[in-house]
């Protein structure tokens, strides 16, 4: 399973953290995706919408907040290529809280959708994966790390 990221969902979610009570969103969001197999995601949570062809899917995936569930948790936004596997995140907002949104319309998700496949086509996506903490980190926590560079990605 690949994962990459937009810059656009880097810079949603770096302006959540900044936010006390949403600085736990990188530990949910590794939980949530990093730890969970690819039909795990695909079927927990998410709410499936029609994608390009048959091989592709655009989901609205709820993450919870570590000790409270999905109540008060996020919403991110994800095309998945089910062939290869590949899961792009293209943007995330919380559900409660000063950034909050109950939920992107029907006009938005397509500026988004068509942006994201312009920065595809371009090749200006970041893949990431997860550094476990026993994988020598130093900060002895999971972190989502830069496939390429190796640095944090938050």
């Amino acid at each position: 399973m690949e994962f990459y990221f937009t810059e656009r969902f880097i810079d949603e979610f770096k302006k959540i953290i900044k936010a006390k009570e949403h600085k736990n969103l990188e530990n949910c969001f590794i939980e949530e995706i990093f730890k969970k197999t690819f039909d795990e995601i695909l079927k927990t949570g998410a709410s499936r919408q029609s994608g390009d062809n048959n091989n592709s899917a655009y989901i609205k995936k709820r993450i919870g907040k570590l000790n409270s569930g999905k109540r008060g948790g996020y919403r991110s936004y994800i095309m998945i290529l089910i062939k290869n596997k590949e899961l792009y995140f293209i943007f995330i907002h919380p559900k409660a809280g000063r950034r909050s949104m109950v939920k992107l319309d029907s006009n938005e998700e397509q500026k988004i959708i068509k942006k994201f496949k312009s920065e595809k086509k371009l090749k200006n996506l970041i893949r990431v994966e997860l550094l476990n903490a026993a994988d020598n980190n130093p900060d002895k926590t999971d972190k989502i790390i830069n496939s390429e560079t190796k640095h944090c990605i938050f």
